[in-house]
């Protein structure tokens, strides 16, 4: 059985997911209405030797309803859930227990990683993000000579 290892990266997109979800629930009980966090689908962020890779469960979700966007060292993912119900003439609801709107997932990219060359693909209700890792030669340890003033 192969060890896990929790990284950097995976401990803080955990935290993140449960003050979002903790804020969101809180913003409901005080508002009685649903926020961006309660909307938001949950993610996985897996750190491999050449990447990082983060899982969104995105099922209904169509390319056009999805935004990725890096800014530094954070990435954002923004979506909109749209109504199942037709949206012409007068409908009526029985029940209505799926939820809808716009929401809203941050997350802080942690190492060197190429965010030009991320790629992002979605598909059987999973957007999958890939992050390749930066070849940086600079964390390989290297003996660093020490100068001294000459003093002629």
């Amino acid at each position: 059985m192969a060890k896990r290892v929790a990284s950097g990266v995976f401990l803080v997109s955990r935290l993140q997911n449960e003050i979002d979800r903790a804020l969101a629930r809180a913003g409901e009980i005080a508002e009685g209405e649903p926020q961006s966090g309660e909307l938001a689908p949950p993610m996985d962020v897996i750190e491999t030797a050449r990447q990082v890779v983060i899982v969104l469960e995105a099922p209904g979700l169509e390319p056009a309803d999805l935004e990725i966007e890096t800014s530094g060292n954070h990435l954002t993912i923004r979506g909109r859930r749209r109504p199942a119900a037709p949206e012409e003439g007068p409908i009526r609801f029985f029940c209505m227990e799926c939820r809808h709107g716009e929401f809203e997932r941050g997350l802080e990219l942690v190492g060197a990683l190429d965010t030009h060359r991320a790629r992002a693909r979605l598909a059987r209700g999973l957007l999958r993000i890939e992050i390749p890792k930066i070849d940086d030669r600079r964390q390989t340890p290297r003996r660093i000579e020490i100068e001294t003033e000459d003093r002629s």
